[in-house]
C-alpha cells in the first residue's frame, strides 16, 4: 500500500469534528444531569462533602473542559489535512475532481451544521449547547470552514515545488 493521501481527508476532518461536537454536546448534558442528581442523592450521607466535591468536579469538566478537547482535536485534524495535502501527488488536470470533492465537503458541512443546531435547540440539550458556546459557534460556521480548509488543501496540493511531486 503506497497511499500518500488525498483531498478525502478534508471530508474526514468535517465528519470527525462534527461527530465529536455532537458527542460533547450529549456528554455535557449527561455530566451535568448525573452530577446534579448524585449531589442530591448523596447529600444525606456521612461523606456528603467529599462526594459533592467530586460530582461538582464532574459537572465542571462536562461544562467547561470538553470544549477545549474539541479545539485540540480540531487543530490536530487540521494539521493532518494540510500534511496529507502536501504529500498528495496532484496534477492540474485533477482540479475538476478536487472542486467536486470540495462541493461535497461543503454539502456535508451544511448537513452536519444543521444537525448540530437541531440537537442544540432541543430542550434537553439547550443548556449544554449554551455552555459550549465556542464549539457551537464553530459548528454553525462549518460550511465556511469546509470551504476554507478545502481551498487551502487544493492550493497546497497544486502549488508544491517540483511539478506536483513532494519534496523528500
Amino acid at each position: 500500500m503506497n497511499k500518500k493521501g488525498s483531498l478525502i481527508y478534508a471530508l474526514f476532518f468535517l465528519i470527525s469534528i462534527s461527530a465529536f461536537a455532537i458527542f460533547l454536546l450529549i456528554m455535557g448534558y449527561i455530566g451535568k444531569t448525573v452530577g446534579d442528581e448524585m449531589i442530591v442523592k448523596f447529600n444525606d450521607s456521612a461523606h456528603s462533602e467529599s462526594v459533592n466535591k467530586s460530582f461538582q468536579a464532574t459537572i465542571d469538566v462536562s461544562t467547561t473542559t470538553l470544549g477545549t478537547l474539541w479545539y485540540i482535536m480540531f487543530g490536530c485534524l487540521l494539521i493532518g489535512v494540510f500534511i496529507s495535502a502536501w504529500f498528495t501527488k496532484a496534477y492540474p488536470i485533477m482540479l475538476p475532481v478536487f472542486v467536486i470533492l470540495l462541493i461535497c465537503s461543503i454539502i456535508v458541512g451544511v448537513a452536519m451544521s444543521n444537525a448540530y443546531e437541531a440537537l442544540g435547540d432541543a430542550t434537553q440539550l439547550s443548556t449544554a449547547a449554551a455552555q459550549q458556546g465556542a464549539v457551537g459557534f464553530m459548528m454553525t460556521k462549518l460550511p465556511y470552514i469546509a470551504l476554507v480548509v478545502g481551498l487551502f488543501a487544493i492550493i497546497i496540493m497544486l502549488a508544491k515545488p517540483g511539478g506536483g511531486t513532494p519534496i523528500m
